[in-house]
């Protein structure tokens, strides 16, 4: 895995970077909230950039969900204002962790062996579902 160090100043242009040079996007949501500005730049920048079948969201209890799709819907809402393909190629992944973390990431990487066309079997489900524009 390589790291990239970002300041202030340099982070959202390495955020729209890496996402027009990825396969999937796994985006950790847990204790989303309203506090959270930076994450609302980046998913944002996911709607307006990235095929929504290539979008995988991390919840979990402390995850505000109604605030999440209201904040995706807006997101969709601007994107779509902007001439974006919002809601291109499918719908995102919102993948509860339930406070399993070990499974979590099993189920994600199992995940992101389907949606890249290989050939795995799932664990035991701990709560996918699909999120797409209204």
């Amino acid at each position: 895995m390589d790291e990239l160090f970002c300041g202030k100043d340099t982070w959202q242009a390495a955020v729209l970077s890496l996402m027009g040079n990825c396969d999937l996007v796994a985006m950790d949501l847990r204790g989303f909230s309203p506090d959270n500005k930076g994450c609302l730049f980046e998913l944002q920048s996911l709607v307006a950039h990235v095929p929504l079948g290539k979008v995988m969201l991390l919840t979990d209890a402390t995850t505000d969900i109604t605030f999440l799709r209201q904040t995706l819907d807006t997101c969709w809402r601007a994107a779509e204002s902007r001439g974006a393909q919002a809601g291109e190629a499918g719908s995102l992944v919102l993948l509860d962790t339930k406070g399993r973390d070990l499974l979590a990431v099993d189920t994600l990487m199992a995940l992101a062996d389907e949606a890249l066309g290989q050939q795995t079997s799932l664990p035991a489900p701990i709560g996918a579902a699909s999120l797409a524009p209204a």
